[in-house]
C-alpha cells in the first residue's frame, strides 16, 4: 500500500513536468505569430494601415508571454526539484522526453468493482482480521478445557550385589471449573469482536467499492474532456486562421488577432491539462484494480 502512493505521488509529479514543457512548446509557438505580426505590423503603421496603439497592444501582448514563460520556467524547475527529492536523483541531470499524445481509450482498463475490490491488499487485511478473532475465540476456549498430563520414570539400584529395577507411571486430570462462568463472558465478547470485525469488513468493502467506481466514473470523465479539448482546439485553429486572413485583408483589428491566438493558448492548455489529468486518474484506478 505505502508502495502504491509512493508510485502514484511519483507518476503525478512526472507528468506535472511533461504538463508544463508542453506549455512552454505552446508558447513558443504563439511567440512566432507575434514575431510575424511584429515584422508586419511595423510595415503597416509605416503605411498608414494600422494604428500606433497596436504596437502598443502587441508589445503588451509579449510582455506577457515572456512573464508566463518565466512562470512555467521556474515551475519545471521546482517540480524537478521535488520529484528528484522524491526518487532520490539529481535534478539537474534530469530530462523528461515523454510527450502527452496517443491516449487510449480507457474501456481496455475496465473491471468491475467487486473484482478489483476482492484482489485488493485492504481486503486481505480485513480477512486476516477476522481469522485473528476467531483464533483469539479458540485461544480462550482451549484454556477452559479438559487437560491431561501423563508421565513416568524408571530406575534401579543396587545393595549387596542384588539390583532392584523400579518404575512408575503417573497420570493427572485437570478440570478447570472456577473460570468456567469468566470464561463464558470471554467467549461472548469474542463473538461481538467476531461480529464488530465482519461489519467493519463489509463495510470497508462497500466504501472501497464506491471509490473503485469514482476512480472509474473520474477516468471516463477525463477521457471526455480529452475528446472535447481535441475539439476546441480544432476550432481554435480554424479561429485563428480565418481571422489572421481577415487581418490580412484589413477586414478585422489586431486586437482580433490577439484575441484569437489567447483562444488558440487556452484550448492547447485545456488540452495540455486534460491528459495530463487523464494519467494520474489512470494510475490511479489501476492501482485500485490490479
Amino acid at each position: 500500500m505505502k508502495e502504491d502512493e509512493v508510485r502514484l505521488q511519483t507518476e503525478t509529479l512526472y507528468w506535472q513536468i511533461v504538463s508544463l514543457q508542453e506549455k512552454v512548446a505552446t508558447l513558443d509557438q504563439l511567440d512566432r505569430l507575434l514575431d510575424t505580426l511584429d515584422k508586419d505590423l511595423g510595415g503597416a503603421i509605416e503605411a498608414g494601415l494600422a494604428m500606433p496603439t497596436d504596437q502598443y497592444k502587441l508589445r503588451v501582448k509579449q510582455n506577457e508571454s515572456q512573464l508566463n514563460r518565466k512562470k512555467l520556467t521556474d515551475g519545471i524547475t521546482l517540480l524537478k526539484m521535488a520529484l528528484a527529492q522524491h526518487i532520490g536523483a539529481d535534478w539537474q541531470d534530469m530530462v523528461l522526453t515523454d510527450t502527452l499524445g496517443l491516449d487510449v481509450q480507457p474501456a481496455i482498463w475496465f473491471q468491475p468493482a467487486s473484482e478489483a475490490v476482492a484482489n485488493r491488499n485492504e481486503s486481505h487485511l480485513l480477512d486476516l482480521s477476522l481469522k485473528a478473532e476467531d483464533l483469539k475465540k479458540k485461544m480462550t476456549l482451549g484454556a477452559t478445557l479438559p487437560s491431561l498430563l501423563v508421565g513416568g520414570s524408571a530406575n534401579y539400584h543396587t545393595i549387596l550385589e542384588n539390583t532392584k529395577p523400579n518404575a512408575m507411571v503417573f497420570a493427572v486430570l485437570q478440570i478447570p471449573i472456577t473460570d468456567w462462568h469468566k470464561t463464558a463472558f470471554k467467549l461472548k465478547k469474542h463473538d461481538l469482536d467476531a461480529k464488530k470485525a465482519e461489519n467493519t469488513r463489509r463495510d470497508l468493502t462497500e466504501k472501497m467499492e464506491m471509490q473503485t467506481n469514482q476512480a472509474w466514473f473520474n477516468l471516463e470523465q477525463s477521457w471526455l474532456r480529452i475528446t472535447m479539448a481535441q475539439t476546441a482546439l480544432k476550432d481554435a485553429e480554424a479561429n485563428l486562421k480565418i481571422t489572421q486572413d481577415y487581418y490580412d485583408a484589413g477586414l478585422v483589428t489586431l486586437s482580433d488577432v490577439l484575441e484569437a491566438q489567447t483562444l488558440l493558448k487556452q484550448s492547447r492548455d485545456e488540452l495540455t491539462d486534460s491528459r495530463v489529468e487523464y494519467r494520474v486518474n489512470l494510475v490511479t484506478y489501476r492501482q485500485l484494480t490490479k
